[in-house]
């Protein structure tokens, strides 16, 4: 659970999404999705957060990732159900 709720961006979908992701990777380096952004910082990609998961770093990397700015904790229902 994160509190507030993050904002995902669907470039797909979006009226300005081809924009958005060229500024992305510009600002990034990163062009491809999924782009977790925290307070204006890529943190990674989608085989990146899988992988922080896979090695029970996940968790630990979004509390300090945000701060005090969210409340980041881990619920007992597994996170791919």
């Amino acid at each position: 659970m994160i509190t507030p709720d993050p904002v995902i961006v669907e470039l797909d979908l979006h009226e300005h999404g081809k924009d958005l992701q060229q500024l992305l990777g510009e600002l990034t380096g990163r062009k491809t999705v999924p782009n977790l952004m925290i307070k204006g910082v890529s943190r990674g990609g989608g085989d990146d957060i899988a992988a922080y998961h896979a090695n029970n770093e996940l968790l630990g990397n979004l509390k300090e990732w945000v701060g005090s700015s969210a409340e980041v904790e881990k619920v007992n229902a597994p996170s791919n159900s």
